[in-house]
């Protein structure tokens, strides 16, 4: 993760991996951010995001109003194509947070909260109806 902005990886695609600033994102930063999201929902293909807030990430009132109006702004198009979001935290009062959240602003698409990267990705590819490469290896491998 960089130090002042998000990183992105679409190696894994239709999983995207973001992760988050190990400082506080200002506005711009954030805003190209929103940015980046939107451009990734206009491609018009079924995807996952998964999040990896790093224990700094902070955001501030108006990012969080940014995020409401994204949604708002972007809900045909996130519903329609994202098939879901992991948001990846360590902590648990924070995990309560992103869940609480998400329920206030009636998000069109599942997000879940997760700990771990690994659970995370599991629950990414189960939403795209995808099998763990390592399965399907394994699998391939008996027939």
């Amino acid at each position: 993760m960089s130090n002042a902005g998000f990183d992105y990886d679409d190696s894994d695609w239709p999983v995207v991996r973001i992760g988050s600033p190990k400082t506080v994102a200002d506005d711009a930063t954030f805003e190209r951010h929103i940015q980046r999201l939107t451009a990734y929902l206009e491609r018009r293909k079924p995807l996952v995001f998964v999040i990896e807030l790093h224990d700094a990430t902070s955001l501030s009132v108006e990012q969080r109003d940014r995020i409401r109006r994204h949604e708002a702004e972007r809900r045909d198009l996130i519903a329609r194509y994202q098939r879901g979001m992991a948001i990846v935290v360590r902590s648990s009062f924070q995990r309560a947070m992103i869940k609480a959240v998400f329920w206030l602003i009636e998000s069109p698409s599942p997000t879940q909260a997760f700990a771990t990267i690994e659970a995370a990705m599991s629950w990414a590819r189960a939403l795209l109806g995808q099998q763990p490469p390592s399965v399907v290896r394994s699998q391939s491998a008996h027939h």
